[in-house]
Protein backbone atom coordinates (compact mmCIF):
# COMPACT_ATOMS: atom_id res chain seq x y z
CA UNK A 1 0.00 0.00 0.00
CA UNK A 2 1.03 3.77 -0.73
CA UNK A 3 2.08 5.83 2.22
CA UNK A 4 0.01 9.07 1.29
CA UNK A 5 -2.99 10.27 3.49
CA UNK A 6 -3.19 9.97 6.88
CA UNK A 7 -3.94 6.77 8.99
CA UNK A 8 -6.40 5.75 11.89
CA UNK A 9 -5.32 4.10 14.71
CA UNK A 10 -7.15 0.55 14.88
CA UNK A 11 -6.38 -1.86 17.87
CA UNK A 12 -6.73 -5.50 16.19
CA UNK A 13 -8.17 -7.60 19.12
CA UNK A 14 -8.56 -11.59 18.69
CA UNK A 15 -11.36 -12.85 20.37
CA UNK A 16 -11.42 -16.33 20.08
CA UNK A 17 -10.02 -19.06 21.32
CA UNK A 18 -7.53 -19.86 18.76
CA UNK A 19 -4.61 -18.06 17.03
CA UNK A 20 -6.11 -16.27 13.45
CA UNK A 21 -4.81 -14.71 10.70
CA UNK A 22 -6.50 -11.39 9.22
CA UNK A 23 -6.55 -10.33 5.64
CA UNK A 24 -7.69 -6.44 5.25
CA UNK A 25 -8.41 -5.37 2.13
CA UNK A 26 -9.06 -2.06 0.64
CA UNK A 27 -11.88 -2.71 -1.64
CA UNK A 28 -12.42 0.72 -3.55
CA UNK A 29 -9.09 3.13 -3.93
CA UNK A 30 -9.54 5.85 -1.43
CA UNK A 31 -8.90 9.50 -2.58
CA UNK A 32 -5.08 9.29 -1.98
CA UNK A 33 -5.43 6.13 -4.37
CA UNK A 34 -4.59 3.60 -2.49
CA UNK A 35 -6.12 -0.10 -2.71
CA UNK A 36 -4.97 -3.38 -1.49
CA UNK A 37 -4.37 -5.83 1.49
CA UNK A 38 -2.76 -5.70 5.07
CA UNK A 39 -2.30 -9.39 6.26
CA UNK A 40 -1.59 -10.33 9.81
CA UNK A 41 -0.53 -13.82 10.58
CA UNK A 42 -0.36 -15.73 14.02
CA UNK A 43 -2.46 -13.54 16.05
CA UNK A 44 -2.98 -15.43 19.30
CA UNK A 45 -5.70 -15.93 21.71
CA UNK A 46 -6.55 -12.76 23.51
CA UNK A 47 -3.73 -10.92 21.70
CA UNK A 48 -3.79 -7.22 20.06
CA UNK A 49 -2.03 -5.50 17.28
CA UNK A 50 -2.08 -1.76 16.98
CA UNK A 51 -2.30 -0.40 13.37
CA UNK A 52 -2.71 2.16 10.84
CA UNK A 53 -5.44 1.87 8.70
CA UNK A 54 -5.76 4.47 5.09
CA UNK A 55 -9.48 5.53 4.89
CA UNK A 56 -11.70 3.96 2.88
CA UNK A 57 -13.62 0.76 2.17
CA UNK A 58 -12.50 -2.61 3.96
CA UNK A 59 -13.45 -5.97 3.97
CA UNK A 60 -12.31 -8.36 6.71
CA UNK A 61 -11.68 -11.63 6.49
CA UNK A 62 -10.36 -14.07 9.50
CA UNK A 63 -9.48 -18.03 10.17
CA UNK A 64 -8.17 -20.08 12.60
CA UNK A 65 -8.01 -23.43 13.79
CA UNK A 66 -8.91 -23.73 17.44
CA UNK A 67 -7.51 -27.07 17.97
CA UNK A 68 -11.45 -28.20 18.51
CA UNK A 69 -12.36 -26.93 14.95
CA UNK A 70 -11.75 -24.14 12.38
CA UNK A 71 -13.31 -21.30 11.89
CA UNK A 72 -13.75 -18.61 9.16
CA UNK A 73 -14.99 -14.93 10.10
CA UNK A 74 -15.52 -11.57 7.53
CA UNK A 75 -17.03 -8.38 8.10
CA UNK A 76 -16.93 -5.09 6.18
CA UNK A 77 -16.06 -1.94 7.94
CA UNK A 78 -15.37 1.80 6.54
CA UNK A 79 -13.23 4.14 7.94
CA UNK A 80 -13.92 7.68 7.98
CA UNK A 81 -11.25 10.57 6.50
CA UNK A 82 -11.95 12.66 9.74
CA UNK A 83 -12.08 9.78 12.46
CA UNK A 84 -10.38 11.14 15.61
CA UNK A 85 -11.18 8.04 18.29
CA UNK A 86 -9.28 5.03 18.05
CA UNK A 87 -11.25 2.22 17.33
CA UNK A 88 -10.91 -1.78 17.58
CA UNK A 89 -11.22 -4.28 15.37
CA UNK A 90 -12.58 -7.39 16.66
CA UNK A 91 -11.93 -10.88 15.36
CA UNK A 92 -15.34 -13.23 16.88
CA UNK A 93 -15.68 -16.76 15.84
CA UNK A 94 -18.88 -15.57 14.12
CA UNK A 95 -17.76 -12.26 12.98
CA UNK A 96 -15.91 -9.20 13.03
CA UNK A 97 -16.87 -5.93 13.94
CA UNK A 98 -15.12 -2.06 13.60
CA UNK A 99 -16.44 -0.50 16.67
CA UNK A 100 -14.81 1.39 19.47
CA UNK A 101 -14.61 -0.40 22.75
CA UNK A 102 -15.80 -3.83 21.00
Amino acid sequence: MAAAGPTHKTLIKNQTGGIINLSLNLTIPNPFGQCGAISFAGIGRNETVMTGLPSGNWFAYAWADTGKESFKSTGSFFVQPSMFEKMELCVREARVVYEPGC
